[in-house]
């Protein structure tokens, strides 16, 4: 498993909305429903005006209510773009990933945000694969973040 991977899973289940525990011995935990604070609509409206909490409530709903839905890749970036550094660090997994340099940058763009906007998690990633705070110095065990 690459090493971002992993780190996005750790963060995800950190930061999980809700959780969710098995009442019995012969029970097994079920994957949580996700709290809205308001509707669909509402969250939209509010997203879109620059909510990145509401956008972030949006791309929990359709990643984990709509079973992957890929509208959630599109509330991502929104919540990422209204400032929201968790969204930005989202961003950051979900390109990281790739194997294009260019989107390899833009990876790392949002996880200066991020860590920029104080994120611990994002703060810890920059220290251990950009220890130079720059994107040329990436830490070549960060091995899917080498340049082709």
């Amino acid at each position: 498993m690459r090493y971002i991977h992993l780190i996005f899973i750790v963060l995800l289940a950190a930061c999980a909305v809700t959780t969710s525990q098995a009442k019995g011995p012969n029970q097994v935990a079920t994957t949580p429903r996700v709290e809205l604070t308001a509707s669909i609509e509402e969250l939209s409206i509010d997203a879109m005006g620059g909510d990145g909490k509401a956008a972030a409530q949006l791309t929990d709903y359709y990643m984990y209510e709509k079973n992957e839905d890929p509208k959630w890749k599109e509330w991502a970036l929104i919540g990422a773009e209204n400032g929201y550094a968790p969204m930005q660090l989202l961003e950051y997994s979900t390109l990281a990933e790739s194997t294009d340099p260019l989107y390899q940058r833009r990876a790392f763009y949002w996880l200066k945000k991020s860590a920029d906007a104080g994120d611990a998690s994002a703060i810890a990633i920059m220290k251990t694969c950009y220890p130079a705070g720059s994107y040329e110095s990436r830490n070549p065990k960060c091995a899917q973040l080498s340049a082709k």
